[in-house]
């Protein structure tokens, strides 16, 4: 957890954002920016968003690694389908998580937020309205922020739910095992550099 902070306190002092499973890189000053304006949405902590979404991209060698149809569940498949045609995307080559190694389980999440098709499609009509933009992408930064943004508020990130709110993001309907767990600590630590920042 501290070699985590610490990685991203040195990444902070070089006033940088990367997402680098992403391959996405913008200036501290263009992050903050963007997770201010998704808070400013959602009444979700800035600090939060910008930790979820640099746990997700850490978390990953897979992420971006996979490929649709075979790393994606079968019932995420047409939302996929979906999502791309309305983007113009070519759903063959367009990133998705790779499913696991161990063949437990599935990838096919999407984007910075490592959001899934059906969760996508659940949240993109209120995600145009806030943003007064459509269409909006999963793969784009701005829209990856408020789309972490509207999840997190869903589950009570703002109404001082934190730790429930990233163990829902993290396990779904098995959130229950995960409050203390290692994902919720390693974002908490993140956050806390940021916070640490934004108060400056």
């Amino acid at each position: 957890r501290l070699a985590e902070a610490k990685q991203e306190r040195e990444e902070i002092e070089k006033q940088i954002f990367s997402l680098k499973s992403s391959n996405i890189e913008v200036s501290l000053n263009n992050a903050f920016d963007m997770a201010e304006y998704a808070s400013s949405l959602t009444g979700v902590s800035p600090a939060l968003l910008l930790a979820v979404l640099k746990v997700e991209s850490n978390l990953g060698n897979n992420v971006g690694g996979g490929r649709y149809p075979n790393d994606m569940q079968p019932a995420s498949r047409a939302a996929f389908v979906r999502i791309t045609d309305k983007l113009g995307l070519d759903r063959n080559t367009t990133p998705v998580s790779r499913k696991p190694s161990n063949g437990k389980g599935w990838g096919g999440a999407m984007g910075p937020a490592q959001i899934m098709p059906a969760t996508w499609e659940g949240i993109e009509g209120r995600l145009e309205e806030l943003t007064k933009k459509s269409p909006v992408s999963p793969y784009e930064l701005t829209d990856a922020f408020v789309a972490t943004a509207i999840f997190l508020a869903d589950r009570g990130a703002t109404s001082g739910g934190e730790r429930q709110a990233l163990a829902k993001y993290v396990a779904g309907p098995y959130w229950e095992y995960h409050v203390n767990g290692w994902y919720v600590q390693r974002v908490l630590a993140v956050k806390a550099e940021y916070e640490k920042e934004l108060a400056h």
